[in-house]
């Protein structure tokens, strides 16, 4: 399976995504996005779909202390404003889809530093993740959450994201 990853840069008081550095360093192909709607939107605009076969997006998680497989996309947008300072909420991202969306991109994978779950927030993340959804349905699209450092280093970080990829491709196999 061919994988294509996508990670963030600074946000708020983020001023070194977790999410950017490790997609840049996981061996997959990537690309880091700004903390904003409007570059979102372009990239999936633009996306060339026949170029990989899965879309694994990364982000930040600020709570979070393990890292989390996101299995549903909620067609919500909360008020806090991008880097560019557009606000799209609260409300629908897209009024004329569906509530939810479930990925099939995580059945089978079972790894000691990951734990499903099914509220990827309200922000960027949960977009990202609704947004490519709606746009890719032929393809396999998860978002993963990361803690921050101070919660799990660098190192076992990357080490995870690495045995997830490469997980997901012998899976398809």
């Amino acid at each position: 399976m061919r994988v294509l990853t996508t990670g963030y840069g600074p946000f708020l008081s983020v001023t070194e995504n977790p999410s950017g550095w490790l997609v840049e360093r996981c061996g997959a192909p990537c690309v880091v996005l700004p903390v904003s709607f409007a570059a979102v939107d372009k990239f999936l605009a633009e996306l060339d779909p026949d170029t990989f076969d899965a879309l694994v997006m990364v982000g930040v998680h600020g709570r979070a202390r393990k890292m989390r497989l996101e299995s549903v996309a909620r067609n919500v947008v909360g008020k806090t404003p991008d880097v560019e300072g557009q606000v799209l909420g609260p409300g629908k991202i897209d009024p004329t889809e569906p509530d939810r969306i479930r990925t099939s991109l995580w059945s089978g994978v079972r790894l000691a530093d990951f734990t499903v779950t099914d509220d990827a927030g309200d922000y960027l993340c949960n977009y990202i993740f609704y947004r490519a959804s709606v746009a890719l349905p032929e393809k396999k699209v998860g978002f993963v959450h990361v803690p921050p450092w101070d919660r799990m280093s660098q190192e076992r970080q990357l080490a995870a994201i690495q045995r997830l990829l490469n997980e997901l491709r012998i899976g398809s196999a």
